[in-house]
């Protein structure tokens, strides 16, 4: 079976219209998050506000850590299950993976 390529912000897309768990959600965010390029203003559409505004608010904490001079690896799935909403159903269905 091929494996379907989802970008972070589809995944995370996905993640809140199915509900389909926090762990898939988390890994979008967290991987939105780590990357060196802002959202552009599409993503941030597709993410609604809230979202776009969460990942905009953790990469600014880790830009002024680095302003600061302080160690910090960037944004991590621990950072994005501060704003990962409990999962409310179950996971993907069985046989589905969208790595």
């Amino acid at each position: 079976m091929e494996r379907l390529y989802v970008t972070p912000v589809l995944k995370a897309e996905l993640a809140q219209k199915y509900d389909i768990g926090r762990d898939w959600a988390v890994t979008a965010y967290a991987a939105l998050g780590a990357r060196e390029e802002p959202l552009t203003y599409e993503e941030g559409d597709q993410l609604g506000l809230k979202v776009a505004l969460q990942i905009a608010e953790v990469r600014e904490r880790v830009q002024q850590r680095r302003r600061k001079g302080r160690r910090y690896s960037g944004f991590s799935a621990r950072d994005a299950h501060d704003f990962v909403p409990q999962r409310t159903r179950s996971p993907s269905p069985a046989g589905m993976s969208f790595d």
